[in-house]
This record gives structure tokens, sequence and C-alpha cells, in this order.
């Protein structure tokens, strides 16, 4: 007879879910860092070089034809985002569900049907901008130049919307590293070397243009490529197409059309606003200086491209502790990797900047208000995207909606009085709108929060890089060439931050990630220091 009490049963039965648990927390987590860390690398990789790339253009076009490029782009993004109808943000959420469940007639049907909405949208909008390029050029941003360039523009609408769908379908299908490898190994350094021969060969801004419409085609081309090999069913066209796209898809579309344009409202149409009322020679300084700041985003970004498609799969599994946990060790390694960039990038504004020549440092300030928004944007974690990928993106109406109209109205106000240092606040104040009232919505609609007792252990990392980038500022500036002086800060404000995490204690999960990336990049650097030895 079993002498096996009742209690003990349950006490192997907890020990078995929580080893269930834990293996189930490591196998998220290794595809997250396995992917993000692909993602992240090669964007690192290629800002690198596409910082350099920046510079060359600074140098070469000067403040003036990147500020009518920033318009061009303010043009093309926000039509484009209109004209796809949402349709890549649906792509990266329901081919992933549709992949994970086995529907692969609605995954077909979804395919080329929204594809299909994506494409006569964007070529609706394309030819109304060809159309309206005078008045616009003249009319509203008083600069009659500038309507020879709007076609090039225009023409990127319907090329940049089908590429971002298809790279959104392979995001969908978890295959973020050979997304990355397309648009940062191909495609990207492909357009540098074709504006750098367009450029030198007297083509200036137009040449520049020309070459990202190339760039974009060539990973578009890529992308389909990819798509037949790991689609799980076949998607080449037929006939029946599988089925109507599925109603819900439409809300999410819709539902994401709307936010993006409210989101482009509250953090990009500052530049649409600034070509009406400055200079475009001052739209070029806040536009390099909204691209440095932009940098403090990337780990962020490059852990949502697959841990968006993680939380629509185990929000449909109802894994919320599983989420929960995930969630907060992602915030935190998010925020560990970026409080340094913006520290540096803070107190180095006027460095950072004059690289790119001696205008564009009086956009100093500039790039330290937008680095206090980066604050509240990564300090947030993946609010944003939880919310989408689990299908409460009706919650986040309300809040771009109060964030768009902050934005526009206190931009329309302040700009003719401040310039450029009032876009600035003001992006920030949307920002921090935005990313808190999200993080408020997420605790009360899903009961996550992404802080715990563990991130007090940041206190001391924070401030020991805080003093040493504010030494390092003091005693080496106009001592050390630019670029040589921001890489030593750089590798020394990373190596405080986390020989400061170290001494401070990692928690059993914070282990556990370092774990992963220690095997991750441990062959890379064995590669390295053999070749170094050779």
């Amino acid at each position: 007879m079993s002498t096996e009490t009742p209690e003990s049963t349950v006490s192997v039965d907890e020990i078995g879910a929580a080893d269930s648990g834990h293996q189930e927390f490591h196998k998220s987590v290794s595809e997250i860092t396995r992917q993000s860390s692909v993602s992240f690398l090669g964007t690192i990789s290629t800002l690198l070089v596409g910082y350099l790339f920046r510079i060359y253009l600074a140098r070469n076009l000067g403040a003036e034809l990147l500020g009518w490029n920033a318009l061009g782009i303010g043009l093309y993004a926000l039509f484009r985002m209109i004209g796809d109808l949402g349709m890549p943000y649906a792509a990266g959420r329901y081919v992933s569900v549709y992949s994970a469940t086995g529907q692969n007639d609605r995954l077909r049907a979804f395919f080329w049907r929204a594809l299909l909405w994506s494409m006569l949208g964007s070529g609706i909008f394309c030819a109304g901008l060809i159309a309206a390029r005078h008045w616009i050029a003249v009319q509203f941003f008083h600069d009659n130049e500038l309507a020879g360039y709007i076609p090039f523009y225009a023409f990127l609408i319907p090329v940049g919307a089908a590429n971002s769908f298809v790279l959104q379908t392979l995001s969908g299908l978890k295959k973020v590293s050979r997304r990355t490898f397309i648009t940062n190994f191909v495609s990207v350094p492909f357009m540098m070397v074709a504006t750098i021969v367009a450029v030198s060969l007297g083509f200036s801004l137009r040449g520049y243009i020309v070459a990202q419409i190339l760039g974009e085609l060539l990973a578009m081309v890529l992308a389909i490529l990819s798509i037949r090999r790991f689609s799980p069913i076949p998607l080449r066209f037929s006939g029946s197409w599988g089925g109507r796209l599925q109603p819900e898809v439409w809300w999410f579309a819709l539902a994401l059309l709307a936010m993006t344009v409210l989101e482009y409202a509250a953090s990009r149409a500052d530049r649409l606003i600034l070509g009406h009322y400055l200079l475009a020679k001052e739209i070029g300084i806040y536009a390099v200086a909204s691209s440095a700041a932009a940098l403090c985003s990337l780990v962020l970004q490059a852990v949502n491209t697959i841990f968006g498609p993680v939380i629509a799969d185990l929000h449909a599994r109802q894994e919320q502790q599983l989420l929960s946990r995930l969630f907060q060790t992602v915030t935190k390694w998010v925020i560990a990797f970026t409080l340094p960039l913006i520290l540096l990038l803070s107190v180095f504004a006027s460095t950072v900047l004059g690289i790119f020549g001696a205008d564009f440092q009086a956009g100093s300030v500039v790039l330290m208000i937008l680095c206090v928004g980066q604050l509240a944007n990564v300090g947030t974690g993946s609010v944003g995207t939880l919310l989408y990928m689990s299908g409460n993106q009706n919650k986040m109406l309300p809040v771009q909606v109060a964030a768009a109209v902050l934005a526009v109205a206190g931009n329309i106000a302040l700009i003719p009085l401040f310039g450029i240092k009032a876009a600035a606040v003001v992006s920030v104040l949307a920002t921090a709108v935005n990313n808190v009232v999200f993080l408020v919505v997420v605790w009360r609609k899903m009961h996550l929060f992404p802080y715990n007792a563990s991130y007090v252990r940041l206190l001391v990392p924070v401030s020991a890089t805080g003093a040493a980038i504010w030494f390092l500022h003091a005693y080496t500036v106009g001592r050390l060439p630019a670029v040589p002086l921001l890489l030593l800060v750089f590798m020394s404000s990373y190596v405080v931050f986390f020989g400061g995490i170290l001494i401070s204690g990692l928690t059993e999960d914070d282990r556990v990630v370092v774990r992963l990336m220690r095997e991750r990049l441990g062959p890379f650097f064995k590669r390295t220091s053999s070749q170094n030895a050779q």
C-alpha cells in the first residue's frame, strides 16, 4: 500500500510545474536573445557604417539639402503608412498566429489579399502626391525647388509599403535573423554604395533618393525569396487565394493604421511643421540631432522584432505567468544596454554632432532634450507591442489621440516662438504621455508590470557610469580627436556599467540571460582571437 500523502503529491506536481516553467522561460529567453542578438549585432554593425555614411552625407549635401530630405521622407512616411492600411503590422501578428495554429488556408488568403490592399492604397497616395507636388512645395513649405524632388519620394511609397509587408511577414515566421541579414547586410550597404557613386557623379540629393528606392527593391526581392523558402505552405499566387481576409484582421489592421498615424502626429509630424515655419537648414540640423537620439531605441527595437511574435504566441496559449517573467526580464536588460548610451549622448552632445560638421553643433541642446524622451521610451519596455500583439490595440487609441493632439498643438504654438528646441520639448512630452499611460493600461488590462525589486540594483551601476562619463567629459574634451574620444567613452561607460551590475548581483532570471549571451557571443570572440593569433 502506498504511503504517499496528498501533500507530497502536490509537492511533486508543483516541482514539476516549476521545472516546466523554468524550461519554458529558458526556451523563450533563448529564442529572444538568439534572434534579437542577431538583429542587434546586425543593426550595430550597420550603424557603425551608417554613422560614417551620415557624416559623408552631411558634409557633401549640407544642412539645407538634408532639410529637404527630411521633409521628403516625412511626406513619404505619412502617405505610406496611410496607404498600406496597416497591413504590414497585421502581417507581424497574423502570420505568426496562423502559422502556429496550422490555419494554412487563412495564412494563404491573408498574404495575398493583404498585400493587394496594401499596394492598392499606397499606389493611390503615390499618384496623389505627384499631382499635388507644386501646391505642397509652394503653399505649405514655401520652397518651389522642393517640387522637383517630391515625385522621387512619391515613388518610394508603394515600393516601401510592399517591402515593409514582406519583411513583416518574415518576422511573423520568426525569421528575424534572415530579415536582419537582408536589410542590414545587403540592402543598406547596397544603398550606401549606390549613393556614394551617385553623389560622386554629381547627382546629389536625387542620387541619394534613387539609391534608397533601389535598396528597398533589392530587400523586397530577397524577402520574397526567403518567404517562399520558410513559409509552412506554398504562398504562390492562385485564383482562389484561399478565402477572404477575416474581419478581425481588418479591425486589427485599421486600428494599427489609426495608431501609426497618431504616433506619426505625436513623434514625426514636427518636421513637417518645422518646414512650414523655418528654413530648410534648421530642419536639417534637427533631423541629424533626432537621428542621433534615435540610437537609444536600437536595443528595444531589436528585441521587439522577436518579442512581438512571442507575445502573440504566449497570449494565445494563456501563458500569463511566463509572459510576466519575460516582460520584466526583457525590460530590465533593454534598460541596462541603453542607459550608458543615453548618458553618453547627453553629456557629449556637442562632440557627437560636431562630427557631422560645425553647423550641426547648434542642435546639441536638441539632442540632450530628445535623449530625455528616450528614457520614457526605453524605460517602459515593450508596452505598445504588448498591447497590440495581445489584441488590445483599441485600448491604445485614446492615449495616442491625446498625445497627437498635444504634439500638433504644441508644435504649432511653440515652434514659431522657440524654433527647433520647442519641437524637441514637445516630442519628449508626447513620448512620455504615450508610454506612461500605455504602462498603466498594460497593468490594468493584462496585469503585467515590468518592474520588480531587482531594479534597485541598477542604482549603483547608473551612478558609477554617470560619474565616469562626467569625468571623461571634463578632462578629455578638446584634448583628443572626436571619434577616438567617443569610442573611448563608449567602451569605458559600458565596462563600468556592467561591472557595476556584476558587483550588485544577479537574479536567477538574470543569470539565464547572461549565460545565454555568453553562449551567443563566446564563439564569435573565440573565432576573433584565433584569427588574431594567426
